[in-house]
């Protein structure tokens, strides 16, 4: 696995490290862009008026799972479609891990494809619903960018920059850092190192190092799309666990670029012996990646995990234990990710109980989205209001700005911002088609050569064994039917 996108990898740890405890702060050296002209401030107040006509508006509805991918462990990127989260495979008894180490990216997304942030998030929603349209979809959205507007209505201090791009009807909202490949710095801590010792792809999507839901729901008389990222799921009783040869297989396979965690002590112990403490995969590419390659590969069974068992992972030092309520500090992600499940692993300079509880929040989640009502409805009415303020502008494109408990700034962009998508993925998402003719932002099978189209152009859905796969529609399918792209309703 690459030492930039997860530091050593799953399951690349020495259990006799030592730890150092170290003063942990927000850093980095890498200069912020420059700040585009001042349109306007808002403060929380500003909106109170309108807040008023979305008090009964303001929830979620009608929530489903579009679509899902992951992202490979490559150099160049590449993405499975659909996708799958790890399983949660706590090992047993307690464990001691080592801290975070190596390079880790702000945002895993745009690290991936800085040319254009949502590119993959577009096409992921397209290769699986391609009846998806701009016309049908208000906001889309990284919960990210969501999650820190839900802060600013809170009151809560946060820093943050967001990009905001008209595109058709929709309205794109993606978070911006200083460079879309900046890493965190001074790292520390276990939110990585514990995730990869208790987690396991599973073999079809084996390989991969994140994975990616978008969801659908109504919010404040907004048709919006979410996506997030998900740490694990819970198998269901009917699920088959990992066995013992099928990890030892991903360890040794030589497509899969992370290493198996195993639920045994003892093969997690020949695991830490026989690995190396560093990462013998190829760091990012250092030439800005044209294309993404993608898998779509239905006949493989990669069937959707319900969102009933997505479950979020924290880890914690256990003098904070009884100091600190951590559902309510990620209170904003629960909501806007629609995440069931949650669990706080803590530690003891590095040792991990044994006693690792998964708690079920989805009442809590319900009951906290009630009584935010009102900051709810005000975060709807501000949406409603950038919406409005974005798609009347030329150059439809705004950028939000916080600093701290500041007011919120609306600016134009600032310095050097690539669009959101590609010309070509814009014009499939804006024009609805399942299919187009264009340069296809130069997506193409995976290690298959570019087709000649004559004019240049592809067909944007890439089936598997080098099939070209346009006149299959898998949106009625399911794992009943093995996805043979014919179901219709």
């Amino acid at each position: 696995m690459s030492n930039h996108w997860r530091g050593k990898g799953r399951g690349r740890y020495q259990s006799s490290r030592p730890f150092y405890p170290k003063k942990t702060t927000d850093i980095s050296s890498v200069p912020a862009p420059p700040l585009g002209t001042l349109i306007q401030s808002l403060a929380k107040h500003d909106l109170d008026n309108d807040a008023e006509a979305y008090l009964d508006s303001a929830r979620i509805q009608d929530c489903e799972l579009v679509a899902s991918y992951n992202w490979l462990d490559k150099s160049d990127p590449a993405m499975i479609i659909p996708g799958r989260p790890p399983r949660w495979t706590p090992l047993p008894g307690e464990n001691k891990l080592p801290q975070d180490s190596g390079d880790y990216f702000r945002d895993k997304n745009a690290a991936r494809y800085p040319a254009h942030l949502m590119e993959a998030t577009v096409l992921a929603a397209l290769s699986l619903r391609p009846d998806l349209r701009a016309a049908d979809v208000d906001v889309v959205a990284c919960y990210s960018s969501l999650g820190n507007l839900v802060r600013f209505v809170l009151g809560r201090d946060k820093s943050f920059r967001i990009l905001v791009q008209a595109m058709g009807n929709s309205v794109f909202f993606v978070r911006r850092e200083n460079s879309p490949t900046e890493k965190i710095e001074g790292i520390r801590g276990h939110g990585h190192t514990f995730p990869e010792a208790y987690t396991t792809w599973d073999p079809e999507v084996r390989g991969s190092d994140t994975s990616h839901r978008i969801l659908k729901y109504r919010f404040g008389g907004l048709r919006m799309l979410v996506r997030a990222e998900a740490d694990a799921y819970v198998a269901g009783e009917g699920d088959e666990s990992p066995s013992l040869s099928s990890r030892a297989a991903e360890k040794e396979s030589a497509s899969a670029t992370s290493p198996t965690r195993a639920k045994d002590i003892a093969l997690l112990n020949t695991l830490m012996s026989s690995l190396s403490p560093t990462s013998n995969a190829s760091p990012p590419s250092s030439t800005p990646p044209t294309k993404i390659s993608i898998n779509t590969n239905p006949a493989t069974g990669v069937t959707p995990v319900s969102q009933s068992q997505i479950l979020e992972i924290k880890t914690r030092g256990i003098w904070k234990k009884d100091k600190e309520d951590m559902i309510a500090e990620e209170m904003p992600k629960l909501w806007l990710a629609q995440v069931p499940n949650f669990m706080v692993a803590y530690h003891d300079r590095g040792t991990f109980e044994a006693d690792i509880k998964v708690q079920d929040v989805k009442l809590r989640v319900d009951r906290w989205e009630k009584m935010a009502k009102r900051d709810l409805a005000a975060l709807a009415a501000l949406l409603h209001r950038l919406i409005g303020l974005v798609r009347e502008r030329a150059a439809g494109s705004i950028e939000l700005c916080r600093t701290g408990m500041g007011e919120l700034e609306v600016r134009e962009w600032g310095g050097d911002v690539g669009e959101v998508v590609s010309e070509e993925t814009k014009g499939r998402w804006v024009g609805g088609g399942v299919q187009i003719t264009g340069s296809a932002a130069g997506v193409w099978k995976e290690e298959e050569a570019q087709p000649d189209a004559g004019d240049g152009g592809v067909e944007l859905n890439v089936g598997v064994d080098g099939e070209w796969e346009g006149d299959k529609d898998w949106t009625h399918c399911s794992a009943e039917c093995g996805y043979c792209g014919g179901c219709r309703k």
